[in-house]
């Protein structure tokens, strides 16, 4: 199980981090890339949150099954086999969970709060009014690249571990 466990973890992480950093990116520097409408690319950075909600349900669940090997090994209860290290010297695995705790907290908000007002302003294929929606375009790229960094950072974080 350990295997499929990282394989899952490898691709789901991809997926999903390459993901926001593609489109952190794209948002980021749309002014500058012809032909490009923060309209077009709002809307499809929402249709690709399908894939993101999966690969990260994905991430999490690859890191439930591998968790207690990389982080515990040869604990024997349930507890002892998920407990979060708590020295970041010897174990980054808590510092990852930290940031991923603090990435999921973050992704929510930016679905309801920052993205929201995109879609009310995108009512059935039409936007009522541009400069409003050039506005929220910005506060998602902001928020975006803040997320991309978070998740990012926690695999970055991942790879230093046991």
């Amino acid at each position: 199980m350990s295997a499929l466990g990282h394989l899952l973890l490898a691709l789901a992480g991809t997926v999903h981090g390459g993901g926001l950093v593609g489109f952190a990116l794209l948002l980021a520097g749309r002014r500058r890339i012809p032909f490009v409408d923060d309209v077009a690319l709002v809307r499809v950075y929402r249709a690709w949150g399908g894939v993101a909600g999966i690969s990260l349900g994905l991430y999490w669940l690859a890191l439930a099954l591998t968790w207690p090997d990389a982080h515990n090994p040869g604990a024997t209860t349930l507890l002892t086999r998920f407990a979060v290290p708590l020295d970041p010297a010897r174990d980054p695995g808590g510092v990852q969970l930290g940031l991923l705790l603090v990435y999921w907290i973050n992704y929510v908000a930016l679905e309801i709060w920052t993205l929201e007002p995109c879609r009310l302003l995108d009512k059935d294929g039409v936007v009522s009014d541009h400069a409003a929606f050039a506005s929220t375009t910005s506060k998602v790229a902001r928020h975006l690249a803040m997320n991309a960094a978070l998740y990012n950072g926690a695999l970055l974080v991942g790879l230093l571990g046991p």
